[in-house]
């Protein structure tokens, strides 16, 4: 697949096998699940995509608890249409962060919540914190879910909660 404008790295392509597999996975497990892609980098700019939903708390909380002991910054990501609702979104995920002692910087985008994942992870996000599917089974199959759109180009691990 080609880079994105402006990327730093070029996003590619797990394709469809790997993309099933692990979608089927993130589903079944109550456990937080980390897709990563065959080489390992180390990650110093981790990024939580957040919405609020209690799968994408969770995912900020492992990601709170990692930037914890590995010291680091933490980005988030909340996608919305709302500019309130963006805004509260990053009060609650910030104040999360802050109350562990975490340094957090946040934006707020319009848009499909898939693209401006990607757009961060281009923007040099090197890991990606998020809630394992938020709809039920028959919106996911006709739409497809956010984290299955991630998982299948995402080029960095992706922590799906």
């Amino acid at each position: 697949m080609a880079s994105r404008a402006g990327a730093s790295a070029p996003l590619t392509h797990r394709g469809d096998l790997v993309g099933r597999h692990a979608d089927a996975l993130a589903r079944r497990l109550h456990s937080p699940l980390l897709l990563a892609p065959g080489t390992y980098r180390e990650f110093r700019a981790p990024l939580a995509a957040y919405d609020a939903s209690p799968r994408a708390r969770k995912a900020l909380e492992l990601l709170a608890e990692l930037a914890v002991l590995l010291k680091l910054p933490v980005r988030v990501l909340t996608v919305t249409e709302n500019g309130e609702e963006g805004k509260a979104h990053l009060a609650e995920a910030r104040s999360e962060l802050a109350a562990r002692g975490l340094a957090a910087t946040g934006t707020a985008r319009g848009g499909e919540p898939d693209e401006a994942i990607l757009a961060e992870i281009g923007e040099g996000a090197d890991l990606v914190a998020m809630g394992a599917h938020g709809h039920g089974r028959i919106v996911e199959l006709v739409l497809r879910s956010t984290t299955d759109r991630v998982l299948r180009r995402s080029a960095v691990p992706v922590l799906c909660a």
